[in-house]
């Protein structure tokens, strides 16, 4: 049962104007809005995991009957507007592919933050410090394009506004940590003395080259391993302040 079939069921009169229109699962995102964020992101959607032939927004796409919860999503940079009937079970599957892809752009409505899958997919790590996801919440209220429907005027426009979950491309993140561990890892050396350290050293690109001129006499003490303990030291102190781990895949029988 869809959400909508759910409230005529439950709640008839939030649909008894309208009637029950149960393919609130299936309307699309209007184009130009996602070609917008394409532009803004700088580089192109190249997988649609939750769409239709007839409303994808990519050259490659699952739909309902290929279930994008199923397939890998490894590899790509996803676009997702998922079914509002299971948002937790889209919002798992966003976490656990998360590592693997370029980057997830997922469209969500603003108006159920209070519940589980909100609370405990999107809050615990949204907008946090060295957390891969972020949250921008839209002005207006966004318009959709029914199955098969002409794109009018008017549009479609529901009644809440929507919400922007931006998982960053985990390669981009790694290169930006790793850049931030060097940094520290050189501090920690400066303050216990490690005289050998130098500016140039701090990107350790070439440094073998740099630590033989700097200290001919005393190379053989300023191996790799001694680098890397300084690194090691530098990684536990960034994991210790901001950690990383995404949220557990939890049951997500109830209130999604």
């Amino acid at each position: 049962m869809t959400l909508t079939g759910f409230k005529a069921k439950n709640h008839p009169q939030q649909t008894g104007a309208r009637g029950a229109l149960d393919e609130v699962d299936d309307r699309g995102t209007e184009p130009e809005f996602v070609r917008g964020l394409e532009n803004r992101f700088g580089e192109p959607f190249t997988l649609d995991v939750a769409a239709a032939a007839h409303n994808t927004k990519c050259d490659r796409y699952f739909t309902r009957a290929d279930d994008g919860l199923q397939q890998s999503w490894s590899g790509e940079r996803v676009w997702c507007n998922p079914p509002y009937s299971n948002l937790g079970d889209w919002l798992a599957k966003a976490w656990a592919e998360w590592p693997s892809t370029r980057g997830i752009v997922m469209l969500l409505p603003a108006n159920r933050v209070e519940q589980k899958w909100w609370q405990e997919h999107v809050e615990p790590q949204r907008d946090k410090p060295g957390s891969p996801l972020r949250v921008e919440f839209l002005p207006g209220r966004m318009r959709f394009i029914r199955p098969n429907a002409v794109i009018g005027p008017k549009g479609d426009r529901p009644p809440f506004g929507c919400a922007l979950l931006i998982w960053e491309d985990p390669t981009a993140k790694e290169g930006q940590e790793e850049q931030i561990i060097d940094r520290i890892a050189v501090a920690i050396a400066k303050a216990a003395d490690a005289d050998y350290w130098t500016d140039e050293i701090a990107d350790w690109e070439n440094s073998e080259g740099w630590e033989r001129e700097a200290h001919p006499d005393s190379y053989p003490l300023m191996a790799y391993e001694d680098r890397e303990a300084f690194r090691k030291q530098a990684r536990a102190a960034l994991s210790a302040l901001v950690p990383t781990t995404p949220p557990e895949n939890r049951d997500q029988g109830e209130n999604r």
